[in-house]
């Protein structure tokens, strides 16, 4: 009797949770540094739940290893069209991005080995995007891309990921990334009902959304640190 598996025949979440890795900031910098190449760029995607700590590792791998981060938060649409769109109190799902500007940016990033690419940040003082804030030179090797939805695959979101080397997933208990969040919010001084209010018709339904599509990560990890 063979009891051998085929891992074709095993669900794929399946495998991705057998694969799933705790690791260490810096076992992940030795890890990126050994993909940047001389003459073209590696553009690393990092994906995961609000509070999963993306932009924190994004900034610590810029800094480690001279790259640049654009941060998906960049292109979220400016509050006043948010509230044309009746969209204010949802901010932060797929709909509240300008997903068109983002790919239009990744495919600059991608091509633009002989000038400068300028691309958007996110204010979070003013909570609001500021235009060509990042400027990415074509010096530049390793740029690492952030967000809630690089791995969506809903209408134009899917074309993101074919613009990234690779994508990795950053896997985080929920209640304690939402509490990161809750965070945030009071931050903004929203009031304990608005803060639940928020939590819970927006940030939790966007974790689900996101945590279904880690399967098509390339890489899939907790970290320690």
């Amino acid at each position: 009797m063979n009891n051998s598996i085929d891992t074709y025949e095993v669900p794929l979440h399946t495998i991705y949770r057998t694969m799933m890795e705790t690791i260490s900031n810096k076992a992940l910098i030795n890890r990126v540094s050994e993909k940047i190449p001389q003459d073209s760029r590696f553009i690393l995607g990092i994906a995961g739940i609000p509070g999963a700590g993306k932009t924190t590792l994004a900034a610590r791998l810029a800094q480690e290893l001279d790259g640049k981060v654009v941060a998906m938060d960049g292109f979220h649409y400016r509050n006043e069209v948010l509230r044309s769109m009746g969209l204010t109190a949802q901010k932060g799902i797929p709909e509240t991005f300008d997903v068109e500007s983002f790919i239009a940016c990744l495919a600059r990033v991608r091509n633009g080995l002989n000038r400068s690419v300028f691309c958007p940040d996110y204010s979070r003082v003013l909570h609001e995007p500021v235009e060509d804030a990042i400027e990415i030179p074509p010096s530049c090797r390793l740029v690492i891309v952030e967000g809630n939805y690089l791995l969506l695959r809903q209408g134009l979101w899917a074309q993101a990921r074919t613009y990234l080397d690779e994508c990795w997933y950053i896997a985080t208990d929920v209640e304690t990334a939402l509490e990161r969040v809750a965070r945030r919010h009071r931050g903004k001084r929203l009031t304990d009902e608005e803060v639940s209010r928020k939590i819970e018709q927006t940030d939790r339904p966007n974790c689900a959304l996101i945590e279904s599509t880690k399967n098509y990560a390339d890489f899939v990890f907790v970290l320690t640190d």
